[in-house]
């Protein structure tokens, strides 16, 4: 038995059972040799029945709640969230992403959320880390209204 991961695909000799964290198939032909190769959502095989690979057999790793993340395959991870709700003017505050990026960040963009508020209020970004980011807010007028920093990070 041999597997072979690289940017073309999974290259796989005797194998019945693939599963590589990014996809996972059973009941591959005994003795197949073959590619398995993800493109657009979709699987496409070599030398294998398509029945053998289905979508649903696809387990990209999710949390979808309000603060989550997504790890798309090649290892490019989005993380969204947001913060606590603030009612005194000029604030700082640090979230904790979901979930750490293993190597390094690319970028953290903040923008202001608000209930019912109609505030000049926002949120920037002072400083980020692959475990967390701090927001400074900022405001003319802050009233009691919930207001509080949403976000999106993507790193690897």
């Amino acid at each position: 038995m041999s597997l072979t991961v690289s940017a073309s695909g999974i290259t796989f000799n005797d194998l019945t059972t693939l599963s590589t964290g990014l996809i996972s198939a059973t009941n591959l032909a005994p003795n197949s040799v073959g590619t398995l190769q993800l493109s657009a959502g979709a699987v496409t095989t070599n030398k294998i029945a398509l029945s053998a690979v289905t979508a649903d057999r696809i387990n990209l790793v999710t949390s979808l709640s309000s603060n989550g993340y997504q790890i798309m395959p090649g290892g490019l991870i989005m993380q969204w969230g947001r913060g606590s709700v603030q009612t005194s003017t000029d604030s700082t505050q640090t979230v904790t992403f979901p979930i750490p990026f293993p190597n390094a960040w690319f970028n953290v963009i903040c923008s202001t959320q608000a209930t019912g508020a109609t505030d000049d209020t926002w949120w920037i970004c002072t400083s980020f880390s692959t475990t967390q980011a701090t927001f400074k807010q900022e405001s003319t007028n802050l009233s009691t209204h919930n207001i509080y920093p949403a976000y999106i990070a993507i790193g690897y």
